[in-house]
């Protein structure tokens, strides 16, 4: 995936700042680490996907207004979203801590559990955020497309032409 390079290098990274050299055994441990996380990853951007994907085949079945549904599916997602990606950058975030006490006996524990927790919040701005925007552009485009297909854009359209004729014709006879 794209988060196993990136990953992998940040393991490295961690090696380095432990004061370790770079090797062969290193660089090595660095990749055996980022395949779990990358497949965290993998894993969790399916379940994004699915969760914003699932937006517009609800908005074909759901009663109600176009907007208070949008907003019932944006608000929603975004949960999701944050839940999920929070979830994940923590389980990353927590393979890389375990990784670094494993390298450094003066990593601290207050030192990972203030790295755990800002991956945790940075995935839950992140994941939610990606969701929201996800959830509103599909379900936007849903509501335009059974607006068109039911008539009721037509409908919309009609009536404006008929007020502004009205208007038009009023405005002329006085």
């Amino acid at each position: 995936t794209a988060e196993y390079t990136p990953l992998a290098g940040s393991n490295l990274s961690e090696a380095l700042d432990a004061g370790l050299e770079l090797t062969p055994d290193q660089a090595a441990r660095a990749a055996g680490v980022a395949l779990p996380q990358a497949l965290i990853g993998v894993g969790s951007e399916a379940a994004l996907l699915k969760l914003v994907g699932s937006v517009a085949g609800k908005r074909a079945t759901r009663e109600g207004g176009v907007f208070s549904t949008l907003a019932k599916d944006i608000a929603s997602r975004t949960a999701g979203g944050a839940a999920l990606e929070s979830a994940t950058e923590g389980l990353q975030e927590s393979i890389a801590i375990a990784n670094r006490q494993g390298l450094d006996p003066t990593f601290s524990d207050e030192d990972a559990n203030l790295r755990r927790m800002q991956a945790i919040f940075a995935g839950a701005i992140g994941g939610g955020a990606a969701a929201g925007a996800g959830s509103a552009v599909v379900g936007s485009a849903s509501a335009a497309v059974r607006s068109v297909t039911d008539g009721s854009l037509l409908d919309a359209t009609a009536n404006v032409t008929a007020k502004a004729r009205d208007l038009l014709d009023r405005a002329q006879r006085q």
